[in-house]
């Protein structure tokens, strides 16, 4: 729903019900990439049982990489562009928490509980409820506590081993105000691009830094928390680089700073020449993705380079490249971005926080009618086996998003927004975006 908007500086709207601006059809579309690159990355291996799949699928099965990182950054950018007006003041602060609420926990809460009750139904009760206060006010990502077998991240079954990305953008949701409020203090373009330039940078760094000291720190870790802390999955440096909102944070962060230069751009309106080179950077940023993609999971190579590489995957790898992605999404429109922004795929997007987090379940049900690839025949059978459970995860988003998502969003929003209307405190050098908005991520 549109808000009323004054002219001037951006932070000069009128709080409502929460979302600020109109949906940018482009980026709703993004949204449903992000989701199904992670469902892809759980389905592949799932449903194709290859002892010695071939390479295009391998690479094909680590679209996550470049899934979760396309969720923060269009979070960030999502948050920023729909709320940096509004959150100074506290009427619009209150209004945005409860609207960020109302978006994430009903469908957790049914999601979390379902997978309780199943195993309730199993006779696989945990033998601990201990890590149920951490899901149930959803930080569970923010802490690493070892609980029976496995990491606080892997409690309670399929729902919730994903759900540790709710956590992690709940975190990300209580930072906001801060990261806002330090963004708005860039004057001009400039400062924004420098802070852009000099995040990217210091991200890289940093990230490398962490993974060339991997042994000391798990060394540390197992000395603090046990043997667990060592092992792949439920490791301290597997939460610590792709689990916590530590690390994540860089990423939303990322994408509130391109929503910052967007709206300082939108004043301007895009000439020729600009929209032919913004269809030359919207092309240049999905062939670096896909080169990147490669040369991360299609190469084999025992360099240093490619090892660092290879552990940036856990995070931030992509994350400029998408960020310019989401960017020109935001701005431009060319043919790619149009493509983005096909109705279809628009439709699939608002749906993206029902099949990020229930997608597990038709995988693991499908799972059963898969057998292991022996000849090509099978293995043509398993990618219709494939598609027929991608089908069935993006049909029950939907049934997901019409019956559970919208109805608890808007009884919730309804119930506890303040519906009293107050300009927020114009905030300075940020000009006023006449674009449209962008809707929620699939865990925004």
């Amino acid at each position: 729903m549109k808000s009323g908007r004054n002219e001037g500086p951006i932070g000069r709207q009128v709080e409502t019900t929460g979302s600020m601006r109109a949906p940018i059809p482009g980026l709703t579309g993004l949204r449903f990439f992000a989701a199904a690159g992670v469902v892809l990355s759980h389905a592949i291996p799932t449903i194709i049982k290859s002892p010695d799949p071939p390479l295009w699928l391998q690479v094909l099965s680590q679209t996550a990489a470049e899934g979760m990182p396309l969720f923060f950054v269009l979070s960030g950018f999502v948050i920023f562009y729909n709320y940096s007006g509004s959150v100074s003041r506290p009427v619009g602060l209150y209004n945005f928490f409860i609207a960020r609420f109302s978006r994430l926990y009903p469908l957790y809460f049914v999601g979390v509980s379902y997978d309780l009750l199943m195993k309730f139904a199993y006779s696989q009760v945990p033998e601990t409820f201990a890590a149920l206060p951490y899901y149930a006010t959803m930080t569970q990502s923010w802490f690493y506590v070892p609980i029976g077998q496995h990491a606080l991240i892997y409690q309670y079954g399929l729902v919730p081993s994903v759900a540790w990305s709710i956590s992690t953008e709940w975190f990300f949701y209580l930072a906001f105000p801060f990261i806002c409020r330090a963004i708005l203090l860039l004057r001009s373009l400039r400062a924004t691009l420098l802070a852009i330039l000099g995040l990217v940078v210091a991200a890289y760094v940093g990230f490398v830094m962490l993974n060339l000291n991997n042994a000391v720190i798990e060394s540390l870790a197992v000395r603090a928390f046990g043997p667990i802390a060592a092992n792949q999955q439920d490791s301290f440096f597997r939460w610590l680089m792709y689990f916590s909102p530590y690390a994540r944070i860089v990423e939303f962060t990322l994408g509130c700073l391109c929503a910052a230069l967007h709206m300082r751009l939108a004043p301007i309106a895009v000439s020729s020449a600009e929209r032919r080179f913004g269809l030359g950077l919207t092309i240049a940023a999905l062939a670096g993705i896909a080169t990147m993609h490669y040369v991360m999971f299609g190469l084999q190579s025992g360099a240093l380079w490619h090892r660092i590489l290879i552990g940036l995957h856990l995070n931030f790898a992509f994350a400029p490249l998408l960020a310019t992605l989401i960017f020109c999404c935001a701005r431009y429109r060319n043919a790619i971005v149009r493509v983005f922004a096909h109705p279809l795929l628009v439709t699939f997007g608002e749906a993206s926080y029902s099949l990020y987090l229930l997608h597990l379940l038709p995988v693991f049900a499908y799972r059963w009618e898969a057998p292991p690839v022996t000849s090509p025949r099978v293995a043509v059978g398993g990618v219709l086996q494939l598609i027929l459970t991608l089908m069935s995860a993006i049909g029950l988003s939907l049934v997901s998003h019409a019956l559970i998502e919208v109805p608890a969003q808007r009884l919730l929003r309804r119930l506890m927004i303040r519906k009293r209307t107050e300009p927020a405190a114009a905030a300075p050098a940020l000009a006023q975006a006449d674009a449209q908005g962008a809707a929620p991520t699939a865990a925004g």
